[in-house]
């Protein structure tokens, strides 16, 4: 849309204090951002590497996550084991839109329980230990221009989900499988 209402801006030069709420005056982490998120919000992330310290949740239905392009805009979790279960994770919500992000070195790169109605693209992952776990009844959302590189797992979990579109994705170069789809 045209409207700035609801933007909330992120940046690796962007300070904690600031409000995130003009191009000015962006939130530095990415963690920062969530809890200001209300339905209809679209975050803005700009260029650079986001060395997150823990998950990004996102708790809010109708959201867009926006980097600016796969290659240019990188979470690093910097830590890939079990008991950080590091990832972008969304859970129990419908209408969520991520693009345009590179996520790496967590447990899972993008991580959704029960999330419906969504839209997922332009989105790598690499080097985590799953690219992409979709789960546990999540159903009719589309998939497209995803990639999934040295996963010591698997690129990409489908389980227990039904009506989704996988669409012009690469999973390569992963220990277990590319794709692994579970009813």
């Amino acid at each position: 849309d045209t409207s700035r209402a609801g933007d909330i801006y992120c940046t690796d030069t962007g300070q904690s204090s600031n409000n995130g709420l003009t191009p000015a005056t962006p939130k530095r982490s990415i963690q920062a951002v969530m809890p200001l998120l209300t339905a209809g919000d679209t975050v803005y992330i700009d260029a650079g590497i986001y060395y997150e310290p823990d998950t990004v949740t996102i708790s809010c239905s109708s959201v867009a996550i926006i980097g600016k392009d796969s290659a240019a805009t990188v979470i690093d979790f910097n830590d890939s084991t079990v008991a950080s279960a590091r990832a972008i994770i969304a859970r129990n919500l419908t209408r969520i839109t991520i693009q345009n992000l590179r996520v790496t070195d967590g447990y899972v790169g993008i991580w959704l329980e029960n999330l419906d109605t969504s839209t997922i693209s332009s989105v790598r992952s690499d080097t985590n230990v799953e690219g992409f776990d979709v789960s546990l009844g999540s159903d009719g959302n589309t998939f497209s221009d995803l990639a999934a590189y040295g996963s010591s797992g698997v690129g990409f979990y489908l389980d227990s989900s039904n009506g989704n579109i996988i669409d012009g994705c690469i999973f390569a170069g992963n220990i277990l499988d590319g794709i692994w789809l579970v009813t």
